[in-house]
């Protein structure tokens, strides 16, 4: 059957804010690590925000030492009854909203951090990475300018997916049952399967089936099966064509 190959993990790379793109990092069309930095995006602005959400929070902080302090004077006056108790429950009211603005002034500085980190865009995995769908100068982030600025894919082992028929499902079924196993059994690939590529050549490492769809497909009557074989000298890309060669009992 004729199948496509996918990279074990294909991981779109993404711009997550927006801004102009610095810088590009890598070669394109090279593997990279995990953790290596791939794009800078222009961190002005939200280095900018981190600032103004710090200084938030310096202010948010001194009011509450105010309403700690002024709370900690009349509860003492309250218990004398030297203050009346609408007076302390609006001492508390007020130091319990300063305590809120807090933390929504801490939560808002770490929103700024956050930002500020997706500046810095790094490899998710090691993997083959492609050309980039923007280029330094480009705004980016937000539609119609990229966002996804490129894909990063594990091609060691590499993935084949391909479809069988439902007449050819069937007779691998009965064949298993009949031997006592389960369809996990059939599905885990227990027996090897071959790669014929474009130019008829059959490649050198034979590979089994990882993972399978949970139904036939009722539009085209077929069953899509996954299947992995080891790519050690990183020959198969994804994207390619080839036709997979599995064993149907008569």
């Amino acid at each position: 059957m004729v199948g496509s190959t996918l990279g074990t993990q294909d991981v779109p790379i993404r711009a997550r804010v927006e801004g102009f793109l610095e810088t590009l990092d890598f070669q394109e069309g090279r593997f990279v690590n995990k953790g290596q930095l791939l794009y800078t995006i222009d961190p002005q602005t939200f280095q900018a925000k981190l600032v103004s959400a710090q200084s938030q929070l310096a202010g948010a902080k001194t009011q509450r030492a105010k309403a700690k302090s002024d709370l900690a004077r009349i509860r003492p006056l309250a218990e004398m009854k030297a203050v009346s108790a609408q007076g302390l429950d609006s001492a508390v009211a007020q130091f319990e909203a300063a305590e809120a603005g807090v933390q929504a002034a801490e939560a808002a500085v770490d929103l700024a951090r956050i930002e500020l980190s997706y500046t810095r865009i790094h490899a998710p995995i090691s993997g083959l990475i492609g050309l980039s769908n923007a280029k330094p100068g480009e705004f980016v982030g937000r539609e119609p300018n990229p966002v996804v600025l490129n894909t990063l894919s594990d091609i060691d082992p590499i993935r084949v997916r391909f479809s069988i028929s439902e007449r050819e499902y069937l007779m691998l079924a009965r064949t298993y049952f009949n031997e006592g196993k389960n369809k996990d059994s059939m599905r885990e690939g227990r027996s090897q399967l071959q790669l014929i590529l474009a130019d008829g050549s059959r490649f050198g490492h034979p590979g089994k089936v990882a993972g399978a769809a949970q139904s036939i497909d009722p539009g085209t009557g077929t069953y899509t099966l996954e299947a992995l074989f080891p790519n050690p000298e990183n020959l198969l890309l994804p994207g390619q064509f080839a036709r997979v060669s599995h064993p149907i009992p008569s």
